[in-house]
């Protein structure tokens, strides 16, 4: 037990100025070799790259109808979308040797006109494939799988379907290990073919296991195997060699599809840079209508290429931003070099492996500062991250070093700056910054967590960091009124009986307002994530708090197959037609659906045009507009693209945000369970539609803006939004854009999931 909260003995003074206090102790790779179009496409990406920016952001309306018109098209064409293509499979099958049922592609004009065909003239939108290829995508070898997906837990049905499936994916299979060249988009070793050690056919519905595993709707880690059934290969290699053996290997695995073999000399000369993977479009992951075309990223050079993406889009979102009237500026890492150049005296550098300085550490600074001669003086502190504040385990002694922390902050922003930073700009400070509030501002520890809500300040704390704050908030307000006058310098550790103060304020608490927030019933006592100026990502617990909805002046709350707790106290007044058979109250108003499709339901609910007691609108008193989409679950089963491609625009508009109005007026609060499936998907999905945004380019954006949550739409949900993004034809609109197959992308999160979860 920590002795700031124990009895230390007889004395209950504030100070012990003879008697020790009790203490406890706490506890890219190289181009080289292919044409110069290819070595010159990723520089000239690069360097045009602000101007085809400019050139998107500035699209008229009418050109953006235009892109609908196209849509509709698409959508009307896509009946014919599978006879179109495999008559050109056909057709061009017949341009090609065939020796023991390979295609040898022999020529570069086959070669191209391939490639050509492939990512650039095939429409790429199939509603039937989206539909046919679930359940089998989810996998299907886990008997409770199969009893969840499939109704009577037989495959007899979907084996014929899938059989008959041809969706004429390619995926290519790289036969060397030769790496001066960047591999071809959508490329795997062939040895991730093998299943327990062997090569042999992947189908997935010709067996099953009895575990007890559970129902998994993420199966992301599985997808370039279960495309691999259902796939075209094109095998190749940089070494001039045949690969004829190795196409061999996967006619036995798949015997029904196509498999194409390069056999041209120094073929990668004559293809053009957007087919490989050189990254030459990496930098409109962090440059685009979204998010502004000012960022160059930093050269991380780890595997995995996500994680890149990832962590140059933290540091891109969360800079510096200054809190406590411009006193205090929080930010990255990578932001300390130019602010020792901006006049800040204080550096407070907060990480894992920091722990509190030592109090000599800290008397010697204060000597420093107040001796005069501090004019060209800089001062450093290392702190531990936000992680280090919870009760259990802290010492008198660390809550006095804190105290003095804080105190020699509060000097020094008097008159200068001081900058708080961490490696992403956040996680770590979260904790001092906002004790730091509370100090500057004079704040109670809720007060500050809001107002720096409200100032679009990035902030992540757990429960135990709240149980911490709200001890420690104690001792702020005492450091505030009483400590910064008395001590003129350091306060000694010996001089406060820390008890005492502390049971003070328990007998006598501070009056404060009513909060439904900051308790240790929610898992999650952040607020919801901002992703833009006024458009928030959150969760139901989000929705149904009075303090969040009205700390944030939300107007416009969007709840996606969940109500928040504040709809059931208006069921005297109004419902829900699915509601009507428990209704019990006479002449409330039914409100019926605005749109349908499959078995969910959209409603719309005008708050300003209801006669609401002000017992109940008190709650959420700025909320204008309610929008409900009932009956549609996280399952792996209900689809959206019913609503994102059928739905009349007006429709559309309400639930993804797609008007001007509503990304620059009223502030929206979109909410699912959680936040980081069904809400995640309609954000996404609105950012790919309202800026032109890839599935990956919106994808991780809003994975970042949603930390410290891991965003995970269902695969069905996912592979949604990658039929939206080939509707959309976000990535026809530019040919040096990568175009990935889904199961790749779906590989490369796994991967990023699996390097944050292990």
């Amino acid at each position: 037990m920590n002795s700031f909260l124990r009895h230390p003995g007889p004395k209950s003074s504030f100070r012990n100025d003879t008697t020790k206090v009790n203490i406890i102790s706490s506890s890219a790779p190289s181009s080289k070799g292919l044409s110069s179009s290819l070595s010159s496409s990723a520089s000239s990406t690069k360097s045009s790259l602000l101007s085809e920016l400019n050139h998107y952001a500035s699209v008229t309306s009418s050109q953006t109808a235009n892109y609908y018109q196209a849509y509709k098209h698409r959508s009307f064409s896509s009946s014919s979308y599978d006879n179109n293509q495999n008559n050109w499979f056909a057709q061009f099958n017949t341009k090609l040797k065939v020796v023991n049922d390979i295609y040898i592609i022999d020529s570069v004009e086959l070669l191209n006109e391939f490639f050509q065909f492939y990512y650039h003239k095939r429409v790429n939108y199939s509603a039937s494939n989206s539909r046919n290829l679930f359940p089998y995508l989810h996998g299907l070898e886990n008997y409770e799988q199969r009893r969840f997906y499939l109704e009577d837990g037989s495959s007899n049905d979907l084996n014929e379907k899938i059989g008959k499936l041809n969706i004429n994916n390619v995926i290519f299979v790289k036969t060397d290990e030769a790496n001066e060249i960047p591999n071809l988009i959508n490329s795997i070793n062939i040895e991730e073919l093998k299943v327990d050690g062997i090569y042999q056919g992947l189908n997935q519905l010709q067996h099953v296991t009895y575990t007890n595993l559970p129902v998994d709707c993420r199966n992301f880690k599985n997808q370039i195997k279960l495309f691999a059934s259902l796939s075209h290969f094109m095998v190749y290699n940089y070494s001039n060699n045949s690969s004829s053996s190795f196409a061999t290997i996967l006619k036995t695995i798949s015997p029904d599809k196509f498999i194409y073999s390069i056999e041209i000399p120094d073929w990668w000369c004559y293809l053009d840079g957007c087919y490989f993977e050189d990254g030459s479009d990496d930098l409109k992951i962090y440059n685009n209508g979204f998010l502004g075309s000012d960022y160059k990223p930093y050269n991380l050079n780890h595997p995995l290429k996500y994680l890149n993406y990832e962590q140059n889009l933290i540091w891109r979102l969360y800079t510096m931003k200054w809190i406590c009237n411009n006193r205090v500026g929080v930010g990255n890492s990578h932001e300390y070099d130019a602010m020792s150049k901006k006049g800040f005296k204080l550096f407070i550098h907060c990480a894992d492996n920091h722990s509190l300085p030592a109090m000599n550490q800290i008397q010697l600074i204060w000597h420093d500062y107040i001796s005069g001669n501090n004019n060209l003086s800089e001062y450093h502190l290392d702190l531990p991250s936000s992680n280090f504040f919870q009760l259990d385990g802290f010492s008198n002694t660390e809550m006095m070093i804190v105290l003095n922390v804080l105190k020699f902050i509060e000097r020094i922003s008097r008159v200068n700056k001081v900058f708080v930073y961490c490696h992403d700009g956040y996680s770590a400070t979260s904790i001092l910054i906002i004790a730091v509030t509370q100090l500057l501002s004079k704040k109670s520890l809720e007060e500050s967590i809001i107002l720096l809500n409200q100032q679009g300040i990035k902030l992540f704390y757990n429960n135990f960091n709240l149980e911490f704050l709200s001890v420690l908030e104690n001792f702020i307000d005492f450091l505030s009124n009483f400590l910064i006058q008395e001590f003129p310098t350091i306060i000694p550790i010996t001089s406060l009986n820390l008890y005492a103060i502390n049971q003070q304020y328990l007998n006598c608490p501070t009056n404060k307002p009513s909060y439904d927030w900051f308790t240790p019933k929610f898992s999650d006592n952040n607020f919801p994530s901002r992703i833009s100026s006024n458009i928030y990502l959150g969760s139901v617990d989000h929705a149904s708090s009075a303090t969040v909805i009205n700390s944030l002046e939300i107007n416009d709350i969007i709840s996606i197959g969940e109500l928040p707790t504040w709809w059931i106290l208006l069921n005297k007044l109004i419902i829900f037609d699915f509601e009507e058979e428990l209704n019990i109250f006479p002449n409330v108003i039914k409100i019926t659906p605005i749109y349908s499709f499959g078995k969910s339901h959209l409603y719309e609910v005008d708050m300003t045009e209801i006669s609401i007691p002000f017992q109940y609108r008190k709650l959420i008193p700025k909320v204008k507009s309610f929008i409900y989409l009932h009956n549609f679950n996280d399952d792996g089963k209900d689809s959206l693209l019913n609503l994102l491609i059928d739905a009349p625009t007006f429709i559309q508009d309400k639930v993804l945000l797609g008007n001007s109005s509503s990304l620059n007026s009223k502030k929206s609060l979109i909410h699912c369970k959680i936040g980081v499936s069904r809400s995640a998907t309609i954000l996404i999905a609105s950012l790919m539609k309202k800026f032109r945004l890839s599935l990956l380019q919106a994808y991780m954006a809003i994975r970042v803006l949603r930390f410290n949550f891991i965003i995970q739409p269902n695969l069905k949900l996912f592979y949604d939004l990658y039929m939206f993004q080939n509707y959309l034809g976000v990535l026809d609109q530019d040919r040096n854009m990568k175009k990935w197959n889904f199961e790749f992308i779906c590989n490369e999160i796994h991967k990023l999931n699996l390097h944050h979860y292990g």
